[in-house]
């Protein structure tokens, strides 16, 4: 009888040990997502690891604004697209063109940075540089 009780306990003992590991792991199940988001006034910057979804933020642009982006793209599949809604977006491109590049902004408007991942694994930063700013520090100068 104490047998028995003796090796309940041990099975319980060890079910608790293999579930404490496994959240503490971090283990994912296949399609979801890890990743971080710091965003302000003029910057988006995504860390993903892996990146199964659509992640989307809208920024305040002006004409004349260029969005600097960068991208590091180690593996998977990653799409990026600055756009208004409801409009052709001013910039899109795949994995391919995992680099840095800039963007002009042609109109004021709210624009969405949207950043969509298949197994990709990597980051991104968008860098917005304000026409307003360059007009401000060449008054000052």
């Amino acid at each position: 009888m104490n047998t028995r009780k003796a090796g309940i306990a041990i099975a319980a003992v060890l079910l608790a040990v293999a579930a404490v590991a496994a959240l503490l792991s971090g283990a994912l199940r296949p399609g979801q997502s890890r990743y971080s988001r710091v965003v302000d006034k003029d910057r988006l910057h995504l860390d993903f690891d892996p990146l199964n979804c659509a992640i989307s933020e809208p920024f305040s642009l002006s004409q004349g604004d260029a969005v600097e982006v960068s991208a590091a793209c180690e593996s998977g599949a990653l799409r990026i697209s600055i756009g208004q809604p409801g409009k052709a977006p001013v910039y899109e491109g795949d994995s391919a063109v995992c680099d840095a590049f800039a963007v002009n902004i042609l109109d004021d408007g709210t624009y969405d940075f949207e950043v969509t991942g298949r197994n990709a694994v990597g980051s991104i930063d968008f860098q917005i540089h304000r026409v307003t700013d360059q007009l401000s520090s060449e008054r000052s100068e």
